[in-house]
């Protein structure tokens, strides 16, 4: 007799469908990557060469993630709803593990999203950082960080005085190995972050490079759900600045950050991911405490979720209370979601 057609039945044949869909597709993005190699004269850079393979790569890995297909959001909101109902989601966007500041972003980090984070020179972006990035991994999510500034050991200097309360100075000399109880503590704070907290120091490669490495990190590390969708995850861009003065010519400095912002904010949204990127404040950012305060702020702002100031209290904001309570503050001018 003839079996009945069932859902159940259906899907693990669609889900075959679509993969060896896919195999044939990426069949065919192998043919176009010969034709893109056989175009090459000798006279490219090794990043224009590897651009050539990235860009075919990256089309069949955003089909992934995306469909060209309209949506009718009167069908999606009545499934929507009832998966709301059935599954009460407790994920509701990357937590930074500041409470408070979570709340004000509407559930913390929202996917897509750039998050930026604007200070002056040595108020402790780097280190706000840090702290973000240690709360996420302790919670399963994976990090990376992009540094244009810094090295991995200094990072790891900070990481490692956040976790097991040595002092820096302690740590950089090795003075903490004559403790048998710290070189246990240091050696089991390693095995905590190995598996989740990666960096790579970008110093003197353009955004697009940034961008490649990213997208890299996300299929190799991150990966993708049974859902289809990349798992939850953070990156962080410490920080935003132009790393090769020739790239102005005919384009103004401020015009050229706003292109870095969107071509990151596209790549977030490509993978519905969320991301921080951290940028310099102007001299009236000492004083002040609002969005005109960021450099070449309208591209800046207008191409992120959420806009906060790092800043030092003033004698005012202690309100009579001490320094116990921390030295800094971080100002809200935007959030697109809270």
């Amino acid at each position: 007799g003839q079996e009945d057609i069932r859902k159940e039945n259906v899907l693990p044949w669609a889900k075959r469908l679509a993969k060896l869909a896919l195999t044939r597709d990426l069949k065919l993005k192998l043919r176009e990557i010969d034709t893109e190699l056989n175009s090459v004269t000798g006279d490219e850079s090794v990043l224009e060469i590897l651009a050539k393979v990235e860009n075919v790569i990256s089309g069949v890995s955003s089909q992934l993630v995306s469909s060209e297909e309209t949506i009718n959001l009167g069908d999606f909101a009545e499934e929507y709803i009832e998966y709301l109902v059935s599954e009460r989601p407790e994920f509701s966007g990357v937590q930074t593990g500041f409470p408070l500041l979570d709340e004000r972003l509407g559930g913390g980090l929202q996917a897509p999203g750039i998050y930026l984070i604007g200070a002056r020179s040595g108020c402790g972006k780097s280190f706000i950082g840090t702290n973000i990035a240690n709360n996420c991994i302790d919670k399963d999510i994976k990090v990376l960080i992009l540094d244009t500034e810094m090295t991995k050991e200094i990072t790891m200097d900070r990481w490692l005085s956040l976790r097991t309360g040595i002092p820096i100075t302690t740590l950089k000399t090795g003075e903490f190995a004559e403790s048998a109880a710290l070189l246990e503590k240091v050696r089991y704070e390693v095995k905590q972050i190995k598996k989740h907290l990666h960096y790579r120091n970008v110093a003197g490669q353009s955004h697009q490079r940034w961008i490649s490495i990213a997208r890299k990190w996300l299929l190799s590390e991150v990966k993708f759900s049974p859902e289809g969708t990349i798992n939850p995850c953070l990156i962080i861009v410490d920080l935003i600045k132009l790393m090769d003065l020739s790239d102005i010519k005919n384009i103004a400095e401020w015009q050229l950050l706003g292109q870095i912002m969107v071509d990151l904010q596209n790549f977030c949204i490509q993978y519905n991911i969320a991301m921080i990127v951290f940028a310099q404040l102007n001299r009236e950012g000492i004083e002040r405490e609002d969005q005109g305060v960021f450099g070449a702020s309208d591209r800046l702002i207008h191409n992120c979720s959420g806009a906060i100031i790092l800043k030092n209290k003033a004698e005012s904001d202690y309100g009579g209370g001490s320094t116990a309570d921390g030295t800094k503050k971080l100002v809200i001018v935007k959030a697109r979601f809270g």
